[in-house]
């Protein structure tokens, strides 16, 4: 995995992953900011106040079209990180597999057994390629946004109970 996260590399991806990791933040501040608002509607429920109620529902919808916007964008960067990984993968395999002076793949002279053939490498290294890519993406996303929460609820829990909150989590 190392070795494939060292080909990976660049300004484009670089940026990518910055700002993939702002929108996570954005979409965290937007979770912290809607279970607020989710405790001032029930707040508005219990105390039978329909003024503070309607606000706090028209409230919850505006914010619905920001939220709805981060996580179209959550999706989409990581599509195009995905996209940036599998350039320089697949420019790292077609280097280090298609030999400038001639115009056919190594891998048929790698196998071990001369009865076996390989059908359509290229094919198969540009879907193996893409799976790959589009995990590998997608790891980020799944282990920085978690984290990313963990840190954000912890300071929110901190900034409202002091250090007993955050102390009750660890």
């Amino acid at each position: 995995v190392f070795n494939i996260l060292s080909i990976i590399k660049g300004n484009k991806t670089k940026l990518l992953l910055f700002l993939q990791l702002i929108v996570l933040y954005l979409r965290s501040m937007a979770s912290v900011v809607v279970a607020k608002l989710d405790g001032q509607i029930v707040e508005a429920i219990i105390s039978n106040n329909f003024e503070k109620f309607t606000q706090g529902i028209f409230k919850w919808l505006l914010l619905s079209i920001p939220a709805v916007t981060i996580n179209s964008l959550i999706r989409l960067l990581t599509g195009w990180i995905s996209l940036s990984f599998r350039e320089k993968l697949t420019e790292h395999m077609h280097n280090k597999y298609i030999n400038a002076n001639q115009a056919f793949y190594k891998i048929p002279n790698l196998l071990l057994n001369q009865a076996s053939e390989v059908g359509s490498a290229d094919q198969m290294i540009c879907s193996d390629i893409k799976i790959l890519c589009d995990k590998l993406s997608n790891v980020y996303t799944k282990i920085s946004k978690p984290a990313m929460d963990v840190a954000l609820y912890g300071y929110q829990l901190y900034s409202s109970i002091g250090f007993a909150g955050p102390a009750i989590l660890g």
